[in-house]
């Protein structure tokens, strides 16, 4: 299910770019880094970091 989150991502990138709320450089950054997410998720070499938090308040 990892393609279809990308490609939703992407769609939400360029509609942020579009409407002015991203800079087309940095729409093109994230664009490059989701392409090198989905490639890394497709050959298995992704790496999974999982990190939890614990409340520290009362």
């Amino acid at each position: 299910m990892y393609r279809e989150d990308v490609a939703g991502s992407r769609a939400h990138v360029r509609m942020l770019a579009r409407v002015g709320l991203m800079s087309d450089a940095d729409a093109a950054s994230v664009l490059h880094a989701l392409g090198t997410t989905e490639a890394e998720l497709a050959d298995g070499s992704f790496d999974f970091q999982f990190r939890t938090r614990t409340s520290t308040r009362p």
